[in-house]
Formats: structure tokens, C-alpha cells, sequence
């Protein structure tokens, strides 16, 4: 049989070769032709190759070389076993490190977990499981030695015992891929057992590897004397023998090993400079292959592209081609640093490398002499579940759309399946909070699974329920108020009895709490189901269980929690299935009982390792994460994430790694895969190369380096140069602004575009196929509630109730502590409530608010009330002598102007008294809304006498509204409607933080405007504005526009101008 060694700078070459002998193999229709690649994206692309080169693209086998060996190893009758893999083998070393022969010979080593620590015990399985799997991988003698060892040999090392004590307790089930490896040979050199292989494996295609190990090597070196083994490899410089050249820097490091002088030992060769630096794993690769002769005899370039030296990105291609040293190399002119060929930018934050990115991509399409596809055009990312939801966000909703697939996310990453299984193994009895049961709730398939809705009403309802963390709570400390079936009884039983009485159950006592009806209550008892069978789930986790109990609890979780099977597929769920099958096969191996701590990290663990696969090249530009051995060509490539501690990634050594005591060539090293999927990336790169990074702080502005590879790209440009300077490369390099408003979008002079927003002068004329409107809002009709609110926080009304944005507001977020003190605004509704009820109420009083929530629990709730019963008494003591007519309560009230009716109702009112109390040493405010009120009710015709009463000191101040004519009220509150109009649209210039200090403003120039916001906002403990809404508006330059402060004063003198004017003392 045959042995080929194809090598190639161009892939499609390759391909094209490998389509020719696949359509020359002679074999049966339905014998699978096997392919032996590494990544499902290499798959894709030579599918599609094969297809388009040889007319049709079937039964083609896509395997890894691993699989590939046991592929040979069955054809030639192996035992179909089921061998377990490093992630069951480490529940077996798991065990074993806690037998009593372990602990009592390796002392030392049982110290890192004292008394059996579980977890401590987990990590270190976990870690000698993957090192047993890459011994039998890298050193497969080392292994045959101590298969071979007699017991001496075995109890000298812990490692070797280890090894040992599972091959025995496993038997045939023991992953061990030296065995594998000899019973090939075997097989091989039987005839009968070779010509029932070679009948049904014609041949076999390696393509487009890279790392392969000796192990590898040796077993495709032997496969080839029986069948045909075609390898078509990559190689940067075929037409070179550069496997042993050595850069300048790296020839330095030697020189300085040998002492700085030469001795007989002459020093390495030089090579390219970037070719050498980052090709150390293609180096290792073909150096393993050429210590077998035969693959030096059947070394073959074909279909050698050498790259144009047209550009700066071709003529880096073309010097690596021909291995240039410093003599030889391409000059790069000025000119060439400008060609965009290789574009290298530097942002504040992941959301702006996306966001600038779009706009490259945009100018690139919109500009290019020749049309690009989004095809054409792959995105890798060092970290893609991190970058995933900025992609989503930008390229989702970006006024010109590219279609786009996202490859490689991890299934945690998103709502599906695995992620919401995890956030529910993760729910234990002392986490269960409300907001934390909530995100449950939320998710996709849980929803689905209980036929739920209406999360937000579920969200009202819970807060309204004062239910924050617990199952139970106790009744000693009140805690049972806070809890979970103390809240789903004031649910239920607030929908069944229709009552606001408190009701006792098992001698606890709570409210109900009647806020729904009809279809809503169905909602919430379909949510009180769901509830009790998570706690009943959760309460499962308790108590220790061998590995056969966890995976059927896991089932119970996800066909009671999430998913109830149906017939239709679910990939996920069927991995689901697969994982737990798989744990099942040492749970009987394993009998040893452990906490469900243990068993969820571990579980969690096999998660994280999961990706979707399938989306790479599936249509649009593709998104995928950095992986060696992607180098599939494409018009731009893009990069993402090259920060300095991100790529290559590093590596924690462990101390006991056998394999770094002695390094052999062709040992595992991430930092030298990742370098070499750098020069991979720069190769396949056929037009652009874009490179993004974070090059600056967003919190202080201080420099971050990139990674060391673009360091290294920049100084081979920079060394390059016509005229070479230290500095000259870093024109490659743009600072891009920390926000895309930034006014260097609209300076032509900067070079910067933005195609975000109709803000922005876009000057190279983009134009939007989208625009945002503001919603079209009805005033026909205005509640009185609306109006007040508006008043009172305009810019906080306008994001809430037209954007529906809330900052740290406790609207969106369940609290999941007990009040443990009042906050200003609790303290104010509490004296509101206190100079409402009659003293001889507040004890039930007090009971009713501990119990809904209100107030601190037991005796805290005491001192609360008497602290503010003690600022109260005044006004207490004034409306009690001589003002107070009848019970509160409300007036409904309705008027008519000329485009809008106003209705609704208003509160505090005391017969024919309306009263408005003030404990805030911020008066204008309170006083703007008695003066709200007042309008209000004069215009509706109601003859009610408007007061305002001040209790911040002692000296209880009182002011009485002046009367209105109803004309005047109503043309009043008709002027008030523009501004509230206004406010739907966009933000309204006003805020009541500004009354106070209204005269100054009114005298300040736009210097002294900018000096007085600067303290008002970031003046630290004088700072006096702390809105978040408005802070939001101040970062965003809503306070900087020429003649705002006039603007403002105008306002504040249209709203609040009559108010001090309005009102007389009493």
C-alpha cells in the first residue's frame, strides 16, 4: 500500500488533491471514504470543496485521529468494550485516594485533603485523570513501564498506584490507549485480521493537521503498509527545509546558554523572524514526521500559490513564504502602512472592539473596489461566550444588518437547556432568594414547562408578597415573614378569600394579599406549583448519595423543573441523556456516596467542556472562538480580544506532571498552539487581516499592551520600513474613543467613522435603512398620578415609562435582605402613615407592617416607630387641636381642557381639607407637588382648602394654598401639559434638585453652568444630585449644549415660577 505526504501553502490545494484521490478510490457505494481532521469548521468547508471539485459531497467520515484508532482497532476485531473516559476515570481515582492503602503509603500526598476533603479530593482526581490521558498520548512507554512494573516499582510512586489500582478495578474497561496501540500491531500482522480491515477501510485522508504526536505518527506510519494513508499538510514555506532555523532572538537566548562565545557546537540556522517565532509547533510536527525516512521520500509540494507582494499584508505572506531573513525581506513603504491590508485597533471595553469592528466591516462593503460577501469574512474571538451577547446586541439591532452566525458557545453561555439546568443545581436551601428563584423562573424552559407567562406580573406579585430568601423562615426572629411559604399563602389565600384581614395558620399569622383576578390568578397558582416543586427538589440535595442516585435526582429535576419529553428532538436534552448515561457507567464502579456539592461541580465541570457545534460556516459572516487548525481561508479575517493576558494562554504547571521533568519534542504546549494559530490566521487571511484589542483603561485611561504576538507583528513592520523608525509601525495601530458618540466621529480630519445613530455627521454619507421614533403616545387622556410623577423625577418618568429602562431600581431587582434600617424615603412614607393612623392603633399597626414587609423585623420595628413618632409629634399635636375634619381619605376628580381630560384621584384629604405634609429638608419639591394638587383640585371643582405643613424642625410651619378661579386652574395645568408632552418624546430639562438653588443659576454663564453641574453631580460628600437618571444624562453630554442653563432657568421658572406666590403662612 501506499504512503502519500502532500504539503501546501494553500489549502484549497490541498483540497483539490484530496477530492481527485477520494474520486479515484475504488470501493462500494456504501463503504464510508474517512477523513481524519480536527475541527467540525474543517469539516464544513472541505465538504462543501469536495462537492463543489467532484460534483457530490457523500458518505464521508469525518474523524479525529484518536477515533481513527479505534475505528482500525475494531475493523481488525477488537472488543467493542465500553471504555471510559478521563472524565469517568477521575470518579475511580476519586475513590482511590481515599483507600485506606493510599492514605497510609503516600502520606504527603493525602495531606492535601484532610479528612477526606470531598472537593479538595475531586480536584486533584480531576487533575490526574487528564494526566493519564496525556501520558498514554505523550509518553506511552512511560505508561508500558508501569503496566509492566512489578509491586515494588508500583508502591514507589503515587502516580504509578494510582494507575495501577484502576487498571485492576476496571479491568477491560480501563482507558488505556497503550493497549489499543499493541493490539493493532497485533492485528496487524495477522492476515486474516489485516484483509477484514483492509476490506472495509480502502484508505485513509489526514488533512489540514498541524499537532500530531508520535503516538500518531507511529500508528499511521504502521496503518500505511496495509492501506493507503494520504496526508496533506500546510506548510508556510514549502519549497525551505526551515524546520530547524531559529529566529534572532531565539539564536540570542542560545548564544547566551553557551556563555556568549562560540564553541564547536555551531548555532542554529536564522530563519524569518515571524515564520520561526510562531511555527515552533509546525517545526515539532514535521520533525516527528521525519524521523521516519519514508515520509522525507514521499514529501511532496503541490500546488504552491506564492502570496503577491502587493500590498503590506501580502508581502508579510510572501517573506514568510520564502523564509526571508533581514537581507532578503520586502521594504515596506509609508504608503503600505495606510493600504488598511492589516488593520490593528486599540478600544476601552469588548462592547466597543464590537461595535468598531461593525463599523470597519460596514466602510469595507461600502467602499471596496470589489463587492465582498459576508461569506468572505470570519470573526475569531479569544473568549466567544463573552463577546457573544455584544455581538448579539450590535449586529442585532445596527442600522445596517449583516447576516451573522455565532460558532462555539458553550451551552452555559445561552438560555437553553444546560444553562438553565445549572442555575437550578446551583439553588440551595441557604440561597434560595427570591430574585434567585425568579432568573429560574424566567428561563425559556422552565416558562414553557409551567405554562408561565407573565414574569413580570410573578415579579409584582412576589414583591407585593414580601418574600425575600428562605424556605421557611422562624418565627423567634420574624424571619418566617421574609419566606417563601409564608409568601405563597398570602398568594393563594389572597385569591381564594378575597380579604385584607390577617388570617392564622398553624399559629402564624399573615395577610393576604388581593391584587388579581381571573386568568392572572391562574398565572400565579401555576407559579405557587412551581415553587413547591423546586423547594421539594432542592430539598432533595441534603443528604449524601452514591453516583446512580445523583444522575436519576438530575432526571427528576429536568423532567419536573424544565423539560417533559415529547417525541420531537432535542439535541440538548439527548445530551443530556448521553452525559448521564455515561456518569451511570462507573456509578457501578463508584459505590461510594457523596454530597451533591461534589457531584454538581463535577457535573457542572462536564457542561463546560460542551459547545454547539454545527454553526461554523453556516451562513453570513462567521463568529467563532480561537482554535488551532481553523485556518480555512477567507477574504478578511478578523481578530478580537488579543490582550496581553488573554493570547496565547498560559498555562499553571503542575508540580507532579511527569511529562515536565523531561520535554520531548512534540509535547503539549497551549502557548506555542496558540502562536502557531496566530501565523495560521495571518496565511489565511487573503485580502485583510483586522486585529482588535484592549489597548486602554476605561477606568483610568492607562496604557494595556497587546499580546505579545501583535507586538511582534508591529516591530517586523516596523523593522521593515523604508526608512525604519522605532515608532513608525505604530501607525498600524488607532486609539479608537471610549464612546461611539464621541465627537471624533464627526471630525473628517480623525479618519474615524461611525455608521451608528443619526447623531453623529456621518461624513463619508452612509445611509440608514433604520430609525428610531419616538412611540406615538395618545394625551387624550392623563392619569393625575401620571402627571405628579412627572413632575417629580421628568428624566427618571421618560426612561421608565418610554424607554422601560430602570437603573438600581427596586421595580426590576427583588430585595433578598430584611430591613435592617430605614432609608430616607421609608422614613418619610412611615411619618406619612403616623400622622395618619390614631396612636391607639400603632401597636397593630406596627404587627401589620413587620408582617407585609414594611418595617424592620421585631424589636427593630419598635425603635423605628418611636424614632419617628418623636419627629411627628408636633405636626401630630397641631392637626389634632385644630384641623383635622373627619377620617382621610380620597377625592375623584375630573377635568376637561381643550385637548386632554385629566382624572383620577387624590389622597390626603380630610372633608373639606386637602393636606400635603413635608419631613424633607428639600421643601420645593413637596411644595411644587401641594401646588400640583391644588391646581388639581380647583380645576375639578372640588372646594377643598389645599395645606401645606413643614415638621423638619420643631417649629411646625404651615401655609395655606391661595384661592384659584377654576379658568385660572385650568389654564394653568394646560400650560403644564406642554412640558409633561415634551417629556415623551426626550428627556425634559428640569429637575426638582435645581429649585434650591434656581436664583443662582438663573446669574451663571455656560463656564460657571459647567462648574456648578461638575459639583452637583462629582462635588464627592457636596455633591447633591444622586439621581442616577439624570447622572446617566449628565456622562452623556445632555447638560453640554450651548445656552442649556438659560434653557433650564426658563424651564424652572415656566413649572415652578407661581409656586412661591401661590401660598401664604397661617
Amino acid at each position: 500500500m501506499a504512503l502519500q505526504f502532500k504539503v501546501s501553502n494553500s489549502l484549497s490545494a490541498l483540497a483539490a488533491e484530496m477530492a481527485k484521490n477520494l474520486k479515484a478510490e475504488q470501493g462500494g457505494v456504501f463503504l464510508p471514504q474517512y477523513l481524519v481532521t480536527q475541527t467540525t469548521g474543517m469539516n464544513n468547508w472541505l465538504k462543501m470543496k469536495v462537492a463543489e471539485l467532484n460534483g457530490i459531497s457523500a458518505n464521508l467520515r469525518f474523524l479525529k485521529p484518536n477515533d481513527m484508532i479505534y475505528q482500525v482497532y475494531f475493523k481488525l476485531g477488537g472488543q467493542k468494550n465500553q471504555v471510559l473516559s478521563a472524565d469517568h476515570l477521575q470518579w475511580v481515582i476519586f475513590d482511590l485516594l481515599n483507600h485506606a492503602d493510599f492514605t497510609g503509603k503516600f502520606r504527603f500526598i493525602a495531606s492535601y485533603f484532610p479528612g477526606g476533603d470531598e472537593l479538595k479530593r475531586l480536584g486533584l482526581a480531576t487533575k490526574v485523570a487528564d494526566l493519564f490521558d496525556q501520558y498514554q498520548i505523550y509518553r506511552p512507554d512511560m505508561i508500558e513501564r508501569w503496566n509492566n512494573a512489578d509491586t515494588a516499582a508500583k508502591d514507589a510512586d503515587w502516580q504509578c498506584w494510582l494507575w495501577n489500582a484502576s487498571r485492576e478495578k476496571l479491568g477491560t474497561a480501563m482507558p488505556d490507549k497503550t493497549i489499543i496501540l499493541q493490539e493493532i500491531r497485533r492485528g496487524l500482522q495477522q492476515p486474516d485480521r489485516t484483509r477484514q480491515m483492509t476490506e472495509r477501510v480502502l484508505g485513509v485522508h489526514l488533512f489540514g493537521l498541524s499537532i500530531l504526536t508520535a503516538y500518531h505518527i507511529d500508528f499511521f506510519y504502521r496503518l500505511s503498509e496495509h492501506i493507503d494513508v494520504s496526508f496533506y499538510l500546510l506548510n508556510p514555506s514549502p519549497y525551505a527545509y526551515w524546520y530547524e532555523d531559529r529566529s534572532e532572538a531565539q539564536i540570542a537566548r542560545w548564544l547566551s546558554r553557551q556563555g556568549g562565545a562560540r564553541n564547536n557546537h555551531a548555532p542554529p540556522i536564522l530563519g524569518n523572524q515571524l515564520l520561526t517565532s510562531w511555527g515552533r509547533v509546525l517545526q515539532d510536527t514535521f520533525g516527528l514526521f521525519f524521523k521516519h525516512e519514508e515520509f522525507l521520500n514521499h514529501f511532496e509540494a503541490i500546488g504552491v500559490a506564492p502570496p503577491k507582494p502587493s500590498t503590506l499584508l501580502g508581502k508579510i505572506q510572501f517573506d514568510i513564504f520564502n523564509n526571508a531573513v533581514e537581507q532578503d525581506r520586502q521594504v515596506f513603504s509609508p504608503d503600505e502602512l495606510k493600504d488598511q491590508t492589516v488593520s490593528i485597533n486599540s478600544c476601552y471595553t469588548p462592547a466597543r472592539e464590537v461595535e468598531v469592528l461593525y463599523n470597519y466591516l460596514v466602510g469595507l462593503v461600502d467602499q471596496a473596489a470589489e463587492p465582498y460577501s459576508p461569506r468572505d469574512i470570519v470573526v475569531m474571538v479569544t473568549d466567544i461566550d463573552a463577546y457573544a451577547p455584544y455581538i448579539k446586541a450590535i449586529f442585532g439591532s445596527a442600522p445596517y444588518r449583516f447576516p451573522y452566525t455565532i460558532a462555539d458557545e458553550s451551552y452555559q453561555a445561552v438560555d437553553g437547556f444546560f444553562s438553565t439546568l445549572q442555575l437550578i443545581m446551583e439553588l440551595r436551601e441557604d440561597n434560595f432568594k427570591a430574585e434567585n428563584v425568579l432568573q429560574i423562573l424566567e428561563l425559556a424552559y422552565v416558562k414553557e414547562r409551567f405554562r408561565i407567562h407573565d414574569t413580570e406580573l410573578v415579579r409584582n406579585v412576589v414583591r407585593a408578597a414580601n418574600i425575600r430568601f428562605g424556605i421557611k423562615g422562624e418565627t423567634s426572629d420574624d424571619s418566617y415573614t421574609l419566606s417563601w411559604l409564608n409568601g405563597l399563602n398570602r398568594i393563594i389565600y389572597g385569591i381564594c378569600m378575597r380579604s385584607e384581614d390577617e388570617y392564622v395558620l398553624n399559629e402564624t399569622g399573615f395577610y393576604p394579599i388581593d391584587i388579581v383576578e381571573g386568568a392572572q390568578a391562574f398565572e400565579l397558582i401555576r407559579f405557587s406549583h412551581f415553587v413547591r416543586v423546586l423547594i421539594s427538589m432542592v430539598t432533595e440535595q441534603s443528604r449524601p448519595r452514591p453516583l446512580s442516585d445523583w444522575c436519576q435526582y438530575l432526571r427528576e429535576v429536568v423532567t419536573g423543573l424544565m423539560y417533559e419529553p415529547d417525541g420531537e428532538e432535542n439535541p440538548e436534552f439527548d445530551l443530556f441523556n448521553d452525559q448521564v448515561e455515561r456518569l451511570n457507567l462507573v456509578a457501578g464502579i463508584m459505590q461510594e456516596s457523596v454530597s451533591f456539592t461534589v457531584f454538581r461541580k463535577n457535573f457542572v465541570q462536564l457542561l463546560s467542556g460542551e459547545s454547539r457545534a454545527g454553526a461554523f460556516m453556516s451562513g453570513g459572516i462567521t463568529f467563532c472562538s480561537l482554535i488551532p487548525m481553523r485556518s480555512i481561508p477567507f477574504k478578511v479575517v478578523a481578530l478580537l480580544g488579543l490582550n496581553f493576558d488573554k493570547f496565547p494562554r498560559k498555562e499553571l504547571p503542575l508540580s507532579f506532571n511527569l511529562i515536565e521533568k523531561q520535554r520531548r519534542r512534540g509535547d503539549r504546549n497551549i502557548k506555542e498552539n496558540d502562536r502557531h494559530l496566530f501565523l495560521e490566521t495571518v496565511l489565511s487571511a487573503r485580502d485583510r487581516l483586522y486585529i482588535s484589542y484592549i489597548g486602554r483603561s476605561q477606568k483610568d485611561n492607562s496604557l494595556i499592551p497587546p499580546s505579545a504576538l501583535v507586538d511582534e507583528l508591529v516591530d517586523y513592520v516596523g523593522s521593515g520600513l523604508a526608512e525604519p523608525s522605532p515608532t513608525g509601525a505604530n501607525r498600524l495601530t488607532r486609539l479608537h474613543p471610549l464612546h461611539s458618540f464621541s465627537h471624533l466621529y464627526a471630525d473628517p480630519d480623525s479618519g474615524l467613522v461611525s455608521y451608528f445613530g443619526d447623531a453623529i455627521d456621518n461624513p463619508k454619507g452612509f445611509s440608514y435603512n433604520e430609525q428610531a421614533t419616538a412611540p406615538d403616545i395618545d394625551f387624550a387622556s392623563v392619569a393625575v398620578q401620571q402627571l405628579l410623577s412627572f413632575f417629580k423625577y421628568p428624566v427618571k418618568y421618560y426612561y421608565n415609562k418610554i424607554l422601560g429602562v430602570y437603573y438600581g431600581d427596586d421595580s426590576v431587582l427583588l430585595p433578598e435582605t430584611e430591613i435592617f434600617e430605614l432609608d430616607h424615603l421609608q422614613q418619610w412614607a412611615l411619618k406619612q402613615a403616623l400622622v395618619l393612623i390614631p396612636q391607639d392603633e400603632w401597636p397593630a399597626f406596627r404587627q401589620k407592617e413587620v408582617k407585609t414587609g414594611q418595617l424592620p423585623l421585631n424589636t427593630m420595628a419598635e425603635l423605628a416607630i418611636e424614632a419617628s413618632a418623636e419627629q411627628v409629634a408636633p405636626v401630630l399635636a397641631l392637626l389634632a387641636e385644630c384641623m383635622l375634619e373627619g377620617p382621610a381619605g380620597t377625592a375623584s376628580v375630573r377635568i376637561d381642557l381643550a385637548e386632554t381630560t385629566i382624572s383620577g384621584s387624590l389622597t390626603q384629604v380630610y372633608g373639606n381639607k386637602q393636606l400635603v405634609t413635608c419631613f424633607s429638608k428639600k421643601e420645593e419639591k413637596h411644595r411644587l407637588d401641594c401646588y400640583l394638587r391644588h391646581l388639581l383640585a380647583t380645576a375639578g371643582g372640588l372646594a377643598l382648602e389645599t395645606y401645606f405643613i413643614s415638621g423638619v424642625t420643631a417649629e411646625v410651619s404651615v401655609l395655606r394654598a391661595n384661592l384659584l378661579a377654576v379658568d385660572d386652574a385650568k389654564t394653568r395645568l394646560a400650560e403644564l401639559l406642554v412640558p409633561f408632552q415634551e417629556g415623551h418624546q426626550q428627556p425634559y430639562l428640569f429637575a426638582t434638585e435645581f429649585l434650591n438653588g434656581r436664583d443662582r443659576i438663573a446669574g451663571l454663564d455656560d463656564a460657571g453652568f459647567e462648574a456648578y453641574l461638575d459639583r452637583a453631580f462629582n462635588g464627592g460628600q457636596s455633591a447633591f444630585i444622586h439621581d442616577e437618571y439624570l447622572k446617566m444624562e449628565y456622562d452623556g453630554g445632555f447638560f453640554e449644549a450651548p445656552g442649556t442653563c438659560q434653557q433650564l432657568t426658563a424651564n424652572i421658572n415656566l413649572i415652578y415660577g407661581p409656586v412661591p406666590d401661590s401660598f401664604q403662612s397661617v
